[in-house]
């Protein structure tokens, strides 16, 4: 999948998986409140463990990039944040 618009350009493809046909257990990453300025080491620590096989799947609840907090950088405080979660 990408995401993007034709006026704005095109991320990078990525691939998503899907659960086994057949049961089993798994491991799942569950946080929040991720901006900009605090989150450098948790994405870290979250590429760092997805990368050794520690999560099978990723799961952001919400407050993402706080971009109202950058009045005047609105659009550029989503771009970044998205840049961060892809790196």
């Amino acid at each position: 999948f990408r995401i993007g618009h034709p006026s704005f350009g095109w991320s990078a493809i990525h691939a998503a998986r899907t659960p086994p046909a057949v049961p089993r257990a798994f491991s799942v990453a569950v946080y929040g409140d991720m901006g900009i300025v605090n989150s450098p080491n948790t994405i870290k620590q979250l590429v760092r463990r997805l990368d050794a096989g520690g999560y099978d799947w990723v799961f952001h609840i919400g407050d993402v990039a706080y971009p109202d907090d950058h009045v005047f950088s609105f659009h550029q405080t989503w771009n970044q944040w998205f840049e961060m979660m892809q790196s």
